[in-house]
This record gives structure tokens, sequence and C-alpha cells, in this order.
């Protein structure tokens, strides 16, 4: 999408190609845009593997 994108191609035609409305292919256009494309192909940091909002008992 990117790289259609910079190469010059209309949002409604590689929309179409990939099978998605111009609407959303916009929408993913502005928030890469607005975050920066790096940024959002940078893989994730790695999150712990305990379940959120469990506390240790006896700890409060």
């Amino acid at each position: 999408m990117v790289q259609l994108s910079w190469s010059g191609q209309r949002v409604p035609a590689f929309a179409d190609m990939l099978g998605c409305s111009p609407r959303i292919m916009r929408c993913w256009l502005h928030r890469l845009n607005r975050t920066g494309v790096i940024r959002r192909l940078r893989p994730c940091p790695p999150r712990s593997s305990r379940p959120a909002g469990r506390r240790a008992v006896g700890t409060g």
C-alpha cells in the first residue's frame, strides 16, 4: 500500500487492487503519515507474560 502510494498510484486504483475501500486506504495512509512509516513497521517491544491486572497476594 505504501509503495503503491509513493509510486504515484491513486488511492481508488490500489484500493481496488487490494480489495479494500478507498476510504479505508485513506484512513491507513493518514495514520501512517501521522505516526511515521518506520515507527509502524518496527516490531513491538516484548511484553511480560504475566496477565494484566493480577497482583501478588499479600503485597498490599
